[in-house]
């Protein structure tokens, strides 16, 4: 006879039902046991602290019951966490279990991420009962529609796996989600924001932003989370092709189309079809080529170069990326405003790194870790306090991506575990002042120089860049400057014409 075994989170309201709160008794697990006849109580606990009482209260009142208590410690929305404790406890449950078993999956108990993995592993891994409980309606079944239990389902559990490879290093970059961007800042986290919104929907996307601040990785975030994350995904850098090869690659040509020309080949917009095609530096894109570009993205077809046979539908997601205004390139004539208008329906904007304040710190953390976790010596490496305020003080002219190479060369030519000030700026081509703050020599003294105003200007400028750096928190801003107070600080911003807020 199969054994009915009850798999649930452990939820606050379950809590405080035997601390002896009336208001919640007997709560959602309690219900569950009174109405159905279970005889094993799977009991998750993200939360270690509050597990053994629960268990002696749930002994208690039902002795029948057999209370299987495993330790769980989970962020409580980390969905890919959720999943694969969920699993493996229900997994070491069947292998330890004596008879078979009839499982039953409580969405109730928990959070809104536990409650949707019970779903997913009840529609995919674990053939179980969906149920969920109020004071009102008691308990009863969850009906989940099968048009989504089908799709839905398939779709998020292969998400999940896609990220479990890509965190233990199968896929580095084919899997970027947004939860791979660090956004605590509020004009990084608007960004995100807009592009989650935007993802599920087929409208073009133009990704604005200076080199290296990680258009691709939105690109790709977008492409991951939308309806074509299984789909194919292109890259193609408009800036870095020759002009005479830019439809080939594009469109695609025809064996004998050109000298060089020796098969037929398919182009960006054949290999992207049903997926989504980045357009990188859209803006060097020359002049006919934007007209073809636009000719295909109202019709939807291709010709690839040399072919007599009629056009091919196409159904791609256009993303495009620049490093420049393209609205201003429209105004001087340099880009067509037809294609721009066609492009620009979503624009995101992607803040340069000495603009994203608290995302800094963090974000330079985590780059480490993967600057070390790529060497081949495999030696963790931590940065001295020294060295951290190097790496916050620069203002980062070549962004995410000079950061990265910055930290590579560091760990590469320090023989230190602990890097610390002189590795960072050893590391670092150039001067660390940016060109406004720089001071000039005594030979390079204008006419009209001004001490004071020059003072002012630099003052200006690092009450500004620390203010972006700590989120406009002025006592951190002060502390990051080595002002007194925030007080101090105020009279510092009054001074030279800065605003906080």
């Amino acid at each position: 006879m199969a054994s009915k075994m009850l798999c649930a989170w452990l939820g606050d309201t379950d809590v405080r039902a035997s601390e002896g709160s009336a208001k919640d008794a007997p709560g959602p697990i309690g219900r569950a046991l009174t109405a159905r006849n279970f005889n094993q109580l799977l009991l998750l606990i993200d939360r270690p602290q509050l597990g053994p009482d629960y268990v002696k209260w749930v002994r208690k009142s039902w002795p029948s019951v057999t209370v299987l208590p495993r330790n769980c410690a989970v962020p409580p929305m980390d969905f890919e966490a959720i999943y694969h404790e969920a699993s493996r406890a229900i997994d070491d449950a069947i292998a330890q279990g004596k008879s078979e078993l009839q499982l039953t999956f409580h969405i109730s108990p928990g959070t809104p991420v536990m409650g949707a993995v019970w779903v997913i592993l009840a529609k995919s891994r674990f053939p179980a009962e969906l149920i969920h409980s109020s004071q009102k309606f008691g308990v009863q079944t969850a009906s989940v529609p099968f048009k989504m239990s089908v799709e839905f389902v398939a779709d998020a559990v292969r998400m999940i796996d896609k990220r479990a490879e890509r965190a233990i290093g199968k896929q580095p970059e084919a899997w970027i989600t947004f939860d791979a961007i660090g956004c605590k800042g509020e004009r990084m986290a608007d960004s995100v924001e807009k592009a989650r919104r935007v993802a599920p929907h087929r409208v073009p996307v133009l990704l604005q932003g200076e080199s290296g601040v990680g258009k691709e990785v939105f690109a790709k975030a977008i492409h991951n989370e939308g309806l074509r994350r299984h789909k194919p995904f292109e890259a193609l850098n408009c800036g870095a092709i020759p002009e005479k090869l830019i439809e080939s690659e594009l469109f695609g040509h025809v064996k004998g189309a050109f000298s060089d020309a020796t098969a037929d080949r398919k182009g960006a917009f054949a290999r992207a079809n049903g997926g989504t095609l980045l357009l990188d530096e859209i803006g060097e894109l020359p002049p006919l080529q934007q007209v073809k570009l636009l000719r295909v993205l109202q019709e939807q077809e291709i010709t690839p170069v040399g072919s007599s046979k009629p056009p091919i539908p196409v159904d791609v997601r256009i993303i495009a990326a620049t490093n420049r205004q393209l609205s201003d390139d429209v105004r001087k004539g340099r880009f067509r405003g037809d294609l721009f208008y066609r492009l620009a329906v979503a624009v995101i904007t992607i803040p340069p790194l000495r603009e994203r304040g608290v995302d800094i710190e963090p974000l330079v953390d985590r780059e480490l870790a993967e600057v070390y976790a790529s060497l081949a010596d495999g030696i963790k490496r931590t940065l001295s306090t020294g060295a951290r305020e190097v790496l916050l003080r620069y203002s980062w002219p070549g962004n995410v991506r000079e950061l990265m190479a910055v930290l590579t060369r560091a760990c590469l030519w320090s023989t230190n575990q602990t890097l610390d000030e002189n590795d960072i700026r050893s590391a670092i081509f150039g001067e660390l002042n940016t060109p406004e703050t720089a001071s000039p020599s005594l030979s390079e003294i204008p006419p009209g120089f001004s001490l004071r105003d020059h003072l002012g200007e630099i003052a200006r400028h690092h009450l500004e860049t620390a203010l972006a750096q700590t989120g406009r928190n002025k006592t951190a801003a002060a502390k990051l400057l080595g002002i007194k107070s925030h007080q101090a600080l105020g009279k510092w911003l009054g001074r030279c014409g800065v605003v906080a807020g």
